[in-house]
């Protein structure tokens, strides 16, 4: 009896990794998160730090400290950049798959979203969190 309840209980404690279909993005529409997200990977296959961190990154994330920039750059940058092509599903096309996201759907007036991403290289898909800057959506916290 205790199986069942633990695999119910999992179910509603770990949305994300609950069992969603899988969207293959493509050409995002502008201004999407997922559009956020296929700049990312850009400037990442590119190797394009201060594109991200001057236009995709949010003061939240970025901004924060005077040696921001060289740690974000040390840490988060060189294990984005070793990854980043196993986050393509088709590298010619530039395609990226999401599992899913929290919420699961963007509704009007939402301001914060987590896209999860699968990876080639990965166990499990991998937490992008997106925020509205001015309207505009960045990198508010970002694991690939």
């Amino acid at each position: 009896m205790r199986t069942p309840l633990l695999l119910l209980a999992s179910w509603f404690l770990l949305p994300s990794l609950a069992l969603a279909e899988g969207r293959v993005i493509t050409s995002p529409a502008k201004g999407t998160p997922e559009e956020v997200v296929a700049r990312l990977l850009e400037a990442g296959t590119s190797d394009d730090f201060d594109g991200f961190y001057d236009k995709l990154c949010h003061p939240d994330y970025c901004h924060q400290i005077p040696t921001d920039r060289k740690d974000k750059k040390v840490y988060m940058w060189t294990r984005f950049t070793k990854f980043v092509a196993s986050y393509y599903t088709n590298a010619g096309a530039r395609s990226f798959e999401v599992t899913s996201t929290q919420p699961p759907t963007l509704e009007a007036g939402t301001d914060e979203i987590k896209l999860f991403l699968k990876s080639s290289k990965r166990d499990m898909p991998v937490p992008v969190v997106l925020r509205k800057d001015k309207g505009e959506w960045k990198v508010a916290n970002c694991s690939l």
